[in-house]
């Protein structure tokens, strides 16, 4: 009886993410087509073209992590304690406590870390754990492995400022990405593999033959409660 109901009004606030467009281009002569018989490996360079739209994603979440508003700062060199006070913190921001976490940190953050004892111990058991073997071997050297509940992966884009390493540890809603899909306008030298477009341009003016792979990419925060910046001391 007479309880109370909040009326409030629906968010209608909308986020935006801005895409840019990133590239990969080689441009080969004629005279490097007639030494290989003529023969561009098309294929080759798709692949490579794939491998760098992996690594721009990497990079532009190393970026991100320096927006996060809330952070666990720390004035010595990180260890295990800190990667538990860092995931009990979003814990506290009332995220789901089930959803995996992720930690994007520098090499050199990850590297101190495994100075420590603490953290070491924790590793060799976080290699009986099934999905982490399997998210290694798919990514491979990049994945250091799952410590609390949180996947950790090492990126050199992560920002310095302030005499410190920026680190990120993030769950679900935190971080928004967009994509465009290229438009083919040149059936005959373009084509569209998934959302990177592959061409072949001639060059007007030299004897030069350009490949070209291509995306438009780009992240932003959702929301700020699901992330923790992760600022250690620069080494």
């Amino acid at each position: 009886e007479d309880g109370l109901y909040a009326n409030s009004a629906y968010s209608k606030a909308r986020k935006s993410v801005a895409v840019a467009d990133y590239y990969s281009q080689f441009t080969v002569s004629d005279l490097a087509a007639a030494v290989s018989d003529g023969v561009f490996s098309e294929a080759r360079f798709a692949a490579d073209a794939m491998r760098k739209e992996a690594l721009t994603w990497t990079s532009l979440l190393g970026i991100l992590m320096a927006t996060i508003t809330t952070v666990h700062t720390m004035t010595a060199q990180p260890t295990l304690e800190d990667v538990v006070t860092a995931g009990q913190k979003l814990d506290l921001q009332l995220v789901d406590p089930t959803a995996l976490k992720m930690a994007i940190l520098k090499p050199q953050q990850f590297q101190q870390l495994q100075l420590d004892a603490g953290f070491s111990q924790a590793a060799n058991f976080a290699v009986l754990d099934v999905e982490a073997q399997a998210i290694a071997k798919l990514i491979g050297g990049v994945y250091k492995g799952r410590y609390g509940n949180i996947d950790i992966f090492v990126t050199p884009t992560v920002t310095t400022s302030g005499g410190k390493y920026q680190g990120g540890i993030f769950t679900r809603g935190a971080v928004l990405k967009a994509r465009a899909t290229p438009v083919v306008q040149d059936p005959g030298n373009q084509v569209l593999l998934g959302s990177m477009l592959f061409e072949r341009a001639r060059s007007l003016t030299t004897p030069q033959t350009a490949y070209r792979g291509k995306g438009f990419f780009g992240v932003a925060i959702g929301q700020q409660n699901a992330a923790i910046r992760f600022a250690s001391p620069t080494v």
